[in-house]
């Protein structure tokens, strides 16, 4: 580890941890971020290092840092979770993923750029297999792009709100 930690700070960290059964998530009792995750600070002197706590749990227990270039993952998708076994290194593509996988992401009308609500996406996606209107109508009617249309009669975007009969 680039920043040494002695056992009082190692004792301090496990502290602040829920360690509960082995298998269940062992969550952080500590100060957090605006997303969930744990920080954990150590003092030397007058400077202080910051840490992730569920990337020092899980260099604590593997006993080595986190490979350069990877983040630690969330296997149970659960933030303030510190069990070494929930957590694993890996790519940012991969930590995406997992984000989409699972549904975190910012969709339809979580997105905060969405223009379209529920409802006016499904009839977009309607109208565009029905052949009614060509997909420059559609868009112009709804006051979204032609790409953005496309996107949803092609199942990119929207596509949660789709009756599993309609998926292209």
């Amino acid at each position: 580890m680039e920043f040494q930690l002695s056992r009082d700070d190692v004792e301090n960290f496990w502290s602040k941890v829920e360690i509960r059964g082995e298998d269940d998530c062992w969550n952080w009792r500590a100060s957090t971020n605006e997303d969930g995750y744990g920080q954990f600070g150590i003092w030397r002197g007058k400077q202080q290092k910051n840490f992730r706590a569920h990337r020092l749990a899980w260099s604590l227990d593997s006993q080595c840092d986190i490979p350069s270039g990877l983040v630690v993952r969330h296997k149970c998708d659960n933030p303030p979770c510190r069990n070494p076994k929930h957590l694993v290194p890996g790519t940012h593509e991969e930590n995406m993923r997992d984000m989409t996988d699972r549904k975190r992401n910012a969709f339809g009308v979580k997105n905060g750029s969405a223009k379209l609500s529920d409802d006016e996406a499904r009839q977009v996606f309607e109208l565009s297999w029905s052949g009614t209107a060509t997909q420059w109508e559609i868009a112009r009617r709804f006051g979204v792009s032609q790409f953005m249309v496309s996107t949803i009669k092609n199942g990119k975007n929207w596509m949660h709100l789709l009756p599993v009969e309609q998926t292209p």
